[in-house]
């Protein structure tokens, strides 16, 4: 009779305990307005469900979002409404995708994605919300396969494309995200087999 009374007793405080938890959830204000952390569907994504705090009827705080195994695929922070400080996205394994930097809503710093192995797949530099600075691909063995300059999200300056081997299999000059000047090519083993010019610059005199 003991054993069944304790039963009952635990059963009844696991229900009492999940009551709680979800009394915390979901709250709105005498305004309407949303308060404190709520679970959503998050529609038109990978995910199944998020976490989010609201402050006022807005995103403000932490951000998960999760896939449907449960594993979270997002984590970042809001400052009213926009996107605030560290950024990540995770593979549905739970290794790490996306690393980023908000700054009121922009990106700043350098954004990198990674393989799911964990080896880095790419590096952006940002300023003003944009892709500005350089630009760099990898390999998933973690060799160098493309860097050029990037402005407003567009090529510029020097590019290389490299082999899996290391060895360079083009390089040139962008303008405007357009090829200008000479553009080489190489062969695997390094020979030179192809060279050309492109939108000639000519000097301009008044």
């Amino acid at each position: 009779m003991k054993k069944l009374l304790l039963i009952i007793l635990l059963q009844s405080l696991n229900i009492l305990i999940g009551h709680c938890q979800t009394d915390t959830l979901n709250k709105l204000d005498s305004n309407g307005l949303k308060q404190g952390v709520w679970k959503e569907t998050y529609p038109n994504s990978d995910f199944e469900f998020i976490l989010a705090n609201y402050k006022n009827g807005i995103y403000d705080g932490e951000f998960k979002a999760f896939y449907s195994n449960d594993k979270i695929g997002l984590n970042g922070n809001f400052k009213k409404g926009k996107i605030h400080g560290d950024h990540f996205t995770y593979y549905q394994s739970g290794a790490l995708k996306r690393s980023a930097k908000h700054d009121n809503g922009e990106i700043v710093g350098k954004v990198t994605t990674y393989y799911e192995t964990g080896i880095v797949a790419s590096e952006t530099e940002y300023k003003n919300g944009k892709p500005n600075g350089i630009y760099k691909a990898f390999y998933s063995n973690g060799s160098l396969r493309i860097i050029h300059g990037i402005t407003n999200n567009i090529a510029t300056g020097s590019f290389k494309q490299y082999y899996e081997n290391g060895n360079l299999n083009i390089e040139g000059q962008h303008k405007d995200g357009k090829e200008i000047g000479v553009w080489k090519k190489y062969s695997e083993d390094g020979t030179l087999f192809d060279e050309n010019e492109y939108h000639k610059l000519k000097k301009f005199e008044q």
